[in-house]
């Protein structure tokens, strides 16, 4: 069965359908390329309308054999073995059932905007992201990038190729001295302005509307997307009622995550919290070892209960030696491991700039619960993370090296953190937070969320 019936998971089938394997498509008719006019650089089929592409592709599926149908998977489930050999249990949005020996997932990806008035309107023909997929389109128009974190710079200076009209809205982002030195050099205006709407006539953009009434004259807006895959995380942070948050400190750690509240002594709290962990695939936990093994949720207990789950554990001490057991939390343990003496002056304690054992073990966290997830889907089996913020001190002061100046950097100048901040709307108000240091080519800007009120959402999965 191939769940997906884009271009990616039409070929996939259609290799298979040759091969005589007998292949189900599940198509939902709604592909990522659907507003733009026309694909372009695929070599031979470039300027086709994307629905002439798919129908070929269709046709060519049931031509060797292949079925193509539409709908929506809703779900997926390991099915008994027949002689030994897997199967998948699946059922589509409207109740149909199938039963896979395999499944191909090929669901591609989305395109998250910036939440501006009018520009969805127009995603796919004056408003595009790539300037190697829409370059020749838009050669020599009027074209504005609108910002969405620091990735927008090199947005701008690949279509500064394709035009001499070029005009950086920074929208909330940060630009800082250098960056605005180097887009001058290239002809590149920034305004800073805030973006409030997009201006058009005749179905066609003719503008950008800024906060001031403003309307500055472009043709094409160019935007860097944030691009999720459609099988992403779905994060729930389960607190009790009585250890209340500092809604300050949820602003901070609550970016890209929902929170919820649950008394795990409660009859009723219990059950909604067991229903959520039989669907979770990782659970998290940030208490001191032993505090949650009386409900039952110590790693050896969850693993028993829910085989192939991920476990990881972050605590202060770690979860061996004599202070195993001890609360702690990040001001502690730097100034057990020594960093207060090294940050202090003159005989007086001092602290680093930020919480960095907090957040550097949570990624720390993140990047084995993604290891551990990987390692599953090859070989199966249930993983265990274990982190520590007395670990992540001890890295930090001895198993590390500073890093050599850039070229061109000056000894001793200050760091410039504007790029990586970003401002953006809040339930709260306007939020103003760094983005996050893990970024690659393709990925989200920013987490895909901001931090709501601490304990306000529904204890349920969205996904």
């Amino acid at each position: 069965m191939v769940v997906g019936g884009g271009a990616a998971g039409l070929n996939g089938a259609l290799v298979l359908a040759r091969s005589r394997r007998s292949v189900l498509v599940v198509d939902s008719g709604a592909p990522r390329n659907a507003p733009a006019e026309a694909v372009h650089g695929f070599i031979v089929l470039d300027g086709t309308a994307p629905s002439e592409i798919l129908a070929r592709g269709r046709e060519q599926v049931r031509h060797y054999g292949g079925r193509v149908v539409f709908g929506e998977l809703a779900s997926a489930e390991p099915a008994e073995p027949v002689a030994g050999d897997p199967r998948f249990a699946l059922t589509l949005a409207d109740g149909r059932g199938v039963s896979a020996r395999r499944v191909l997932v090929a669901t591609g990806l989305r395109d998250v905007l910036p939440e501006v008035p009018g520009l969805a309107g127009h995603w796919g023909r004056g408003v595009v992201h790539c300037p190697y997929c829409h370059g020749w389109e838009v050669r020599d128009e009027p074209i504005g990038i609108l910002a969405t974190g620091p990735g927008s710079l090199h947005h701008a200076l690949l279509f500064r190729q394709l035009t001499d009209d070029l005009v950086y809205f920074s929208h909330g982002t940060r630009v800082d001295r250098d960056t605005r030195a180097r887009l001058a050099a290239r002809g590149i205006r920034v305004i800073d302005t805030a973006v409030t709407g997009i201006v058009a006539d005749a179905g066609a953009p003719t503008g950008v509307r800024l906060a001031d009434g403003t309307v500055v004259a472009r043709r094409v807006i160019a935007v860097a997307t944030r691009t999720l895959a459609l099988l992403g995380a779905d994060v729930l942070r389960v607190d009790a009622p009585g250890l209340p948050e500092s809604q300050e400190a949820h602003n901070d750690t609550g970016l890209g995550k929902r929170s919820a509240l649950l008394d795990l002594a409660h009859g009723a709290d219990r059950r909604i919290f067991d229903e959520l962990l039989d669907a979770a695939d990782v659970v998290v936990t940030g208490y001191r070892p032993g505090a949650l093994d009386r409900f039952g949720l110590a790693p050896e207990a969850l693993a028993e209960r829910r085989p192939g789950l991920v476990v990881a554990r972050l605590s202060a001490w770690g979860a061996y030696g004599p202070w195993g057991g001890r609360r702690g939390f990040d001001s502690l343990v730097q100034a057990a491991t020594g960093i207060a003496l090294l940050e202090g002056d003159e005989g007086r304690p001092g602290a680093l700039p930020a919480q960095a054992l907090d957040h550097g073990t949570g990624y720390l966290v993140a990047a084995g619960v993604l290891r551990a997830l990987t390692e599953r889907r090859r070989g199966g089996g249930t993983w265990r993370v274990e982190a520590a913020l007395a670990q992540t001190a001890r890295w930090l002061t001895h198993g590390t090296e500073p890093e050599a100046p850039r070229a061109g950097e000056r000894p001793g100048r200050p760091y410039e953190p504007g790029a990586w901040l970003v401002e953006r709307d809040a339930p709260l108000g306007r939020l103003r937070h760094a983005l996050s240091p893990v970024s690659y080519e393709g990925g989200p800007a920013d987490w895909a969320r901001p931090p709501g009120r601490w304990g306000a959402d529904e204890p349920r999965w969205t996904a």
